[in-house]
């Protein structure tokens, strides 16, 4: 579990040790304060699949994020900050609004905000969870009008999300690796439920986007099937998509990933077979993605009830006797 305490360093460093840890605890920011002299602050963070868990004890401090710093780190990310002890005043895309203990709001890293952490005579507590941005995105039927929003204990979802949230940050550290991926996956999904969709007029649009990604994903692995290494990993990074999102928009249409490349692969096999009787079925099966003849083998007979030699014989006989018509 990384740590950093500036009550490490002399006061007259403190401040400037603060802002490094800010750059290598989050992303790339910029923080400034009212008042001189000493500067203490302790951060511990912890990783739960790709959500990095930071808790935050601080005196009061300004933080920035311009386009200065985004440009010099151009992480594409969520911050979802939760106040603990101590207000924030955010200011992000337009919107200004004050965050008080035991709610949260969300910051987009790509765009600028300021963040300015208050509580006269006391230390200012934060917990702060780094989000992928293609793990959040979406779920959001806005993402634009749900960033800088103030989430709070007023509706049940909020309140759910804010106590989970709470006991991640305090659990982090203790979660077994193997739970990882499904704490995360509660998280992203409570965070993302608080923040909305809230107008059913958003629905139908969501649904041809998901229809529109999808298409453009089929499409996408009809061209590329044939690499051996095209993987659920590829195309995540190809289209900004988590691997839970992918799988989630194929099980929409009855499909998976595996399903929907296999068949493509044999019916490319096929076609060749039928084009180039000549050619060694294993060229043409090593040529359109698959690396294991055993496996070739066995999937293409169970998709066309034939072994490829046997429908090879009968491609040959069926061209022959087209030939003699």
């Amino acid at each position: 579990m990384p740590q950093w305490n500036t009550e490490d360093y002399k006061p007259a460093e403190q401040f400037g040790f603060w802002r490094e840890v800010l750059c290598e605890a989050f992303i790339a920011l910029n923080s400034t304060r009212d008042f001189s002299g000493g500067f203490k602050a302790h951060v511990a963070a912890d990783l739960v699949d790709t959500v990095n868990v930071c808790r935050l004890v601080t005196d009061e401090h300004i933080v920035l994020r311009s386009h200065q710093e985004i440009s010099r780190m151009p992480r594409d990310c969520y911050f979802v900050n939760m106040q603990i002890e101590g207000d924030v005043h955010v200011r992000h895309l337009g919107k200004q609004v004050q965050i008080r203990p035991s709610q949260f709001y969300v910051v987009d890293s790509a765009e600028p905000y300021e963040l300015i952490y208050r509580r006269p005579g006391g230390r200012v507590r934060t917990f702060s969870f780094r989000i992928p941005k293609a793990l959040l995105a979406p779920q959001l039927a806005s993402a634009h009008r749900t960033m800088g929003v103030a989430v709070t204990q007023d509706t049940a979802i909020g309140a759910l999300a804010i106590d989970f949230l709470k006991s991640l940050a305090l659990q982090s550290g203790s979660i077994p690796a193997a739970a990882h991926p499904t704490t995360a996956r509660m998280a992203v999904d409570l965070v993302a439920l608080a923040l909305g969709p809230r107008e059913p007029q958003f629905a139908p649009l969501q649904q041809s986007k998901r229809k529109a990604m999808l298409d453009s994903i089929v499409t996408y692995i009809d061209h590329n099937c044939a690499e051996a290494e095209l993987s659920i990993d590829v195309v995540c990074r190809r289209f900004g998509l988590s691997p839970r999102t992918l799988h989630r928009l194929f099980e929409s249409e009855g499909l998976t990933f595996s399903r929907l490349t296999t068949s493509r692969r044999l019916s490319k096999c096929a076609e060749a077979i039928r084009a180039r009787p000549d050619t060694p079925i294993s060229t043409i099966a090593f040529a359109n993605g698959f690396n294991d003849l055993s496996s070739f083998n066995r999937q293409f007979r169970r998709h066309f009830d034939l072994t490829p030699s046997e429908y090879r014989d009968k491609a040959i006989v069926e061209q022959s006797d087209g030939g003699r018509k």
